[in-house]
């Protein structure tokens, strides 16, 4: 048994420093930035989805933390949620035209539209507390690097900043570095694998 204390917060309690950085885009301070290399990629990131990301920052005034709500909100409400046990992630430009996917293919697609704007994010894996969507299954989320108040994690499968309710396990600028599970079998083999986790609070 793992015992977790999590403590209620209040997830925007944060400052933006420097001040600027609280609108989009802007630039990295330099002794961050070197540090941030490999969460700043282009991988994945199309002509469609850097049109996407500008779209919803220009619809709230290209202010941060209002675009990182407004996409989590966003692909929430006009996305269909599927449950796909297997595989890796879908690329950010299928899920965005097809409009339908995993928490793992929606964080993929927000990871790619962050990126767009210049922004530091990686895929987080864990699970997340009081969701039915997401009860006792691995549930894949975001976080974006903020000048000022470091890692700050954004759901877009729930449309939602990330408080006290989600317990983080693992996180990766590559969300394929990150699978519970991997490998393979040379010759006849038979295998199972059965997990079971209960989460509650006390």
């Amino acid at each position: 048994m793992v015992e977790i204390i999590s403590q209620e917060v209040n997830p925007f309690h944060f400052i933006y420093f420097p001040f600027g950085t609280e609108m989009l885009p802007f630039k990295y301070p330099d002794k961050e930035l070197i540090l941030l290399q490999p969460y700043l990629t282009d991988e994945g990131v199309t002509t469609l989805i850097d049109q996407f990301a500008r779209q919803l920052a220009a619809e709230v005034g290209w202010k941060t933390t209002d675009f990182l709500t407004r996409i989590s909100a966003h692909i929430r409400d006009n996305f269909v949620y599927e449950k796909r046990l297997e595989g890796v992630a879908n690329s950010p430009e299928t899920t965005l035209v097809s409009r339908r996917g995993t928490c793992r293919d929606y964080a993929v697609l927000m990871i790619a539209a962050c990126k767009a704007l210049g922004l530091a994010a990686r895929f987080v894996s864990g699970y997340c507390y009081g969701s039915e969507l997401q009860a006792h299954e691995l549930h894949a989320w975001v976080e974006v690097y903020l000048p000022g108040a470091g890692w700050r994690g954004f759901d877009p499968t729930e449309g939602r900043i990330v408080d006290f309710h989600y317990i983080a396990l693992a996180s990766s600028a590559q969300a394929e570095l990150i699978n519970p599970i991997l490998g393979g079998f040379r010759g006849t083999a038979v295998s199972s694998l059965n997990a079971f986790v209960t989460i509650q609070q006390k």
